[in-house]
C-alpha cells in the first residue's frame, strides 16, 4: 500500500498537457542584471515540465496549443517554486518534542534515540508529512538530508515516501558508522542497489550522499566515500560544517585537501558556522555553496557571523522542522531581519545613525529560489523563465495579510504566510491547487496513522533517559556549559 500513490502520481501523467496562467504578476529573473524582474498582467505557459512562454498585457504573440488549462491570475503572485537545500524530513513526527532544547541535546536525544524507536511505517508517515508540509509552503525542491536510515527497510520506506510526495527531491542518503544494526558496509551496499536499479528513473527522486566525517573518520572509510560518489553519479553530496567548539569541521579547506572539492557533482556545506576567508576563497574558485538553516541555528546557538559573509555563496534551508515551521519563506524572513540587525548594531555600537538597509527582500528571495538550484548546479530550478522546470508556487494576492500589495516580492518574504500559497506545481503538475493539497498525506486515512505513528514516538521519547552533559566533549574537548536561564514572569519564578 506504501506505494501505490507514486504508481498513480507518475502513470497519468504521459500525455501532453498545457496550462495558462493568465494575467498575474509574475516574478521572473532578469540574467543581464541578476536581479529578479517584475512583469505585470503577464501571462505564464506550461507544457509538460517546462515553461515555454511568457507574455506581457497582450497575448497576441502567444500560440496557446488546443485543450490547454487556463488559469486566470488576476491579482494573484506568480512565483518561482522554492528550493530548501537541506532538511531532515524524516523528524516530522518530532514535532514540539523539541522546543526548548539545545544543540547537544538534539543530537545526542531527538536525533540519536530515534533508533529505538523508529520502524519503517513510522518512517513512511513522518517522511511523507515532512515533503507534503513543503510542498503546501510552496518549496518544490527538496535536499532531502536521509539521516534516518536505520536499516535497509526504514531507508526503503522514506524513498518510498519521497516518491509519493510528488516532491522534486535530492535524497541524500547519509552513511556512517555507529548503527547497531546497520553497518557502515550494509548501508554502503545498500546504497548501490539503489543506485543499479531503476526503481527511481520514472520519479522526480534523484539520489545524492551525505557523510559527517570527512575531519574524524578514518583514511580507509573517506575513501571508500570518495569512490562511491564517484562511482555513484549522484546528484549531490552533502555535509554538516560547524565548527568551533561545536566540531563537525568538514570545510571546503577540508575537502579540498581531500581532492573532492571541484568534483563534478555539487557540494553543499550545511551551516558554515566555521567558514574562514580560505573557505570562502574555496568556495567561489570552485563554486559550491553553503546552506543557511537560520531558525535551526537560532534555535540552537550555531553562529551565524561568517556565513553571513558568504551569501554570494549560500542558500536556505529548515534543517530539521521538529521544533519550528517547515515554512521557508519564514526561513528567508528570519535570515533577512537577522543580517540587518547585526550589521545595523556594529554601526551603532560606533554611535552613528545608518541611513540605508543593508539587505533588501529581493535578496533573500534569491536565497530562498534561485541560489538553491545555483547550489543544486540546475539553472533551470528555481526560477522563472522559458526552459526552466515547471516549478511554481502561487501566492493569494487578495489573501488577509496581502491584499494592496505593491511589491511582489515583498509581499511573499515579509507579508506571507502558507496558507497564503495558492497553487503549486512541480514539473507542470498539480500539488496544490485552489489552497487544496494534492499531495498523498492529505488522504484521510494517512493522517490517521500518521497520528499514531507521531504518539508512539512521543510516549518513546517520555520514557528515554535524556543525556547529562558534564566536563569536556569527547569530540572536540570543549568543556559543557549550563547557560543562565531568562526572567520573563514579575515576581517569583521565571515563567520558562
Amino acid at each position: 500500500m506504501l506505494g501505490r500513490f507514486s504508481f498513480f502520481l507518475f502513470s497519468t501523467c504521459v500525455l501532453a498537457t498545457s496550462k495558462l496562467f493568465e494575467h498575474g504578476t509574475i516574478i521572473s529573473f532578469d540574467e543581464d542584471t541578476q536581479t529578479p524582474i517584475i512583469l505585470r498582467n503577464a501571462s505564464l505557459l506550461i507544457t509538460d515540465d517546462r515553461i515555454v512562454a511568457i507574455s506581457g498585457p497582450s497575448n497576441g504573440n502567444l500560440t496557446v496549443p488546443p485543450g490547454t488549462e487556463h488559469i486566470d491570475a488576476t491579482g494573484d503572485i506568480i512565483s518561482p517554486g522554492f528550493v530548501d537545500t537541506h532538511r531532515h524530513a524524516w523528524q516530522t513526527v518530532e514535532r514540539t518534542l523539541g522546543a526548548s532544547s539545545s544543540l547537544a541535546e538534539y543530537l545526542s536525544g531527538w536525533s540519536s534515540q530515534s533508533a529505538g524507536i523508529f520502524d519503517e511505517e513510522i518512517m513512511y508517515h513522518s517522511e511523507l508529512q515532512g515533503l507534503c508540509e513543503a510542498l503546501d509552503a510552496g518549496v518544490t525542491t527538496i535536499v532531502d538530508n536521509a539521516s534516518g536510515v536505520f536499516s535497509e527497510e526504514i531507508a526503503d520506506a522514506a524513498i518510498r515516501a519521497a516518491v509519493d510526495s510528488g516532491i522534486r527531491n535530492f535524497f541524500a542518503y547519509s552513511i556512517s558508522r555507529g548503527q547497531q544494526d546497520f553497518g557502515f558496509e550494509d548501508q554502503i551496499q545498500h546504497f548501490r542497489k539503489i543506485i543499479n536499479s531503476e526503481r527511481l528513473s520514472a520519479t522526480r527522486v534523484s539520489m545524492g550522499l551525505a557523510y559527517e566525517s570527512f575531519d574524524t573518520g578514518s583514511e580507509e572509510d573517506i575513501e571508500t566515500i570518495i569512490t562511491l560518489a564517484r562511482q555513484s553519479n549522484i546528484k549531490v553530496l552533502q555535509t554538516h560544517f560547524v565548527g568551533g567548539s561545536m566540531g563537525t569541521n568538514n570545510s571546503p579547506s577540508r575537502l579540498l585537501q581531500l581532492g573532492i572539492l571541484n568534483s563534478t557533482y555539487p557540494i553543499i556545506f550545511v551551516h558554515a558556522s566555521g567558514v574562514t576567508p580560505i573557505d570562502e576563497m574555496y568556495l567561489r574558485d570552485t563554486n559550491q555553496y553553503i546552506s543557511v538553516a537560520p531558525e535551526f541555528e537560532m534555535h540552537h546557538g550555531n553562529d551565524q557571523a561568517s556565513s553571513s559573509l558568504v551569501q554570494d555563496q549560500g542558500s536556505l534551508s529548515v534543517g530539521s522542522h521538529y521544533s519550528f515551521s517547515g515554512d521557508l519563506v519564514t526561513q528567508a524572513r528570519i535570515w533577512l531581519q537577522s543580517v540587518r540587525y547585526h550589521i545595523y548594531t556594529r554601526h551603532l555600537a560606533g554611535f552613528k545613525i545608518p541611513t540605508n538597509n543593508p539587505m533588501s527582500a529581493n535578496q533573500a528571495f534569491l536565497l530562498g529560489t534561485r541560489s538553491g538550484g545555483q547550489a543544486l548546479r540546475r539553472p533551470d530550478l528555481g526560477v522563472i523563465r522559458v526552459g526552466s522546470k515547471a516549478d511554481i508556487a502561487v501566492f493569494d494576492g487578495s489573501a488577509r495579510g496581502l491584499l494592496g500589495w505593491q511589491d511582489p516580492v515583498a509581499a511573499i518574504i515579509l507579508h506571507s504566510q502558507a496558507s497564503h500559497v495558492k497553487h503549486v506545481l512541480v514539473d507542470g503538475h498539480w500539488m496544490k491547487k485552489d489552497g487544496q493539497l494534492r499531495c498523498a498525506s492529505n488522504r484521510a486515512d494517512f493522517q490517521f496513522k500518521f497520528l499514531e505513528s507521531a504518539r508512539r514516538v512521543q510516549r518513546f521519547f517520555e520514557r528515554a533517559p535524556m543525556p547529562v552533559f558534564e566536563g569536556r566533549s569527547l569530540v572536540t574537548g570543549a568543556l559543557y556549559e549550563s547557560v543562565p536561564r531568562v526572567d520573563a514572569l514579575r515576581g517569583p519564578g521565571t515563567g520558562y
